[in-house]
């Protein structure tokens, strides 16, 4: 199968329910304590789309760029509440919290045949770099790599 560019998302699914950001709030784990809420209750579960470049008029480069391909649900991501296990309190000796510390988000995180494409990623790539570098000296926090 030829190689094909694709773009993607994934969709909150409507059971999912909607909770707002608050405004002003003095929560520090205001996300923590969303999240525990959340699954005290229920289920969490995105769609996962891709939309796939199907001709050269449809540029890679060039973010404003609208494709007109559809968007095609390829897969649902679900968290089940049953096996969340979210401490109330950030425990900062636990594994668990001290890896996620540490590690940075990035689309660059990926096999080389999905890496991002496009000027738009690329200056991505320079941004997560440079704020991952930020928060973790900011919250003197040694800086690792996922291994590859």
């Amino acid at each position: 199968m030829p190689r094909k560019a694709a773009r993607y998302r994934a969709d909150p699914c409507p059971q999912n329910g909607s909770d707002p950001i608050p405004q002003g709030t003095d929560d520090n784990d205001y996300l923590r304590n969303s999240l525990i809420s959340h699954f005290k209750g229920a289920d969490a579960c995105y769609t996962i789309l891709v939309q796939l470049k199907q001709n050269d008029s449809m540029s890679v480069e060039d973010s404003r760029d609208e494709w007109n391909s559809p968007w095609v649900p390829i897969a649902t991501l679900t968290m089940d509440k049953g096996v969340q296990n979210l401490a109330p309190t950030p425990d900062t000796t636990d594994s668990r919290n001290i890896a996620c510390d540490t590690l940075s988000f990035s689309p660059w995180h990926s096999l080389p045949e999905h890496k991002p494409l496009g000027a738009m990623n690329r200056l991505r790539k320079v941004i997560y770099e440079q704020i991952s570098k930020l928060r973790h000296d900011m919250n003197k926090e040694v800086r690792r790599e996922p291994a590859a």
